[in-house]
């Protein structure tokens, strides 16, 4: 210790400093000495850089009538440099915001409905994830492979509170233009829904946009004495066979279905094998991805 030293003495003081607390303890001539402090006294704390007043109750930051805060204030940056877009800015390992003995809210507010109010998560100050309201009023998921580029994952919707996936791969196609016969790749001149994108309508094929396991479905519809049937192509690949045999020169409609593995961009389509199947909404070619 120090001749002059002098420290406020915290909140339950031991030893010597026992019955001291708030007071200014000062090493004298090989002893301590304490001085009550007197409200306005200034005290600079030098380990801390920090300028305190005795408001006659507590010590607090001076400036502010004694009161510990920094209410308001334009930038903070702990252990780092806010700036003028990142007013508050923090270098730590962790940050903890914690209850005063029950809950505790973090608040993301925005000014009008097609502003954002998220959380970005980044790479190297590149964003990969976001959540929040970005652009409207419902809940996003979004990731993004180069930060500039996003897709949504996940959509919830604010009235209703459902869910939807964007980027799921689903579509529903029905009635073909024409009557097939022979080996006719069926294509249809109705599409009923197609997330992704990944069918074409017009050559009737299916691309698949990723590797994974497929459903697909299908129903074709038949008028004749004799039998028809339907072979499910992929890769140019005969994958499976389905038919039907008729009688009485009938109407008559069948169906199949079946899970599959495809690799990215494999290609999946329907074609007549043999027989004749005849245009009308009772076909259709139908398939999502299961994951």
């Amino acid at each position: 210790m120090n001749e002059g030293d002098r420290f406020i003495v915290g909140v339950n003081g031991t030893d010597e400093w026992l019955g001291k607390d708030n007071q200014i303890a000062a090493w004298q001539d090989g002893s301590w000495m304490f001085y009550m402090p007197q409200e306005g006294w200034l005290c600079w704390v030098e380990d801390e850089n920090l300028l305190l007043v005795w408001n006659g109750n507590d010590w607090g930051s001076a400036g502010t009538g004694g009161i510990a805060t920094t209410n308001p204030t334009s930038l903070v940056g702990v252990n780092a440099t806010a700036d003028l877009t990142n007013r508050l800015s923090v270098n730590s390992p962790a940050t903890l915001l914690n209850h005063e003995g029950s809950d505790h809210q973090l608040k993301v507010n925005k000014n009008t409905e097609t502003d954002t109010a998220s959380l970005l998560f980044q790479t190297g100050f590149s964003g990969r994830a976001e959540m929040g309201l970005t652009g409207d009023e419902n809940f996003h998921l979004k990731v993004s492979g180069d930060g500039n580029t996003f897709h949504d994952v996940i959509k919830i919707d604010q009235n209703t509170g459902l869910v939807s996936l964007p980027q799921r791969t689903a579509f529903a196609a029905s009635d073909f233009p024409d009557t097939l016969a022979g080996q006719d790749i069926a294509n249809y001149s109705h599409v009923i829904f197609n997330n992704g994108n990944s069918f074409n309508p017009i050559s009737g094929k299916f691309t698949a946009p990723r590797s994974g396991i497929y459903m697909l479905f299908w129903a074709f519809l038949s008028l004749g004495d004799s039998a028809s049937s339907v072979d499910l192509i992929v890769n140019n690949n005969l994958y499976i066979r389905i038919g039907r045999e008729f009688q009485d020169n009938s109407w008559e409609g069948f169906s199949g279905s079946t899970l599959l593995f495809l690799n990215e961009n494999d290609q999946a389509w329907l074609r007549t094998a043999f027989g004749i199947a005849h245009a009308g909404l009772q076909n259709g070619f139908r398939g999502c991805w299961l994951g």
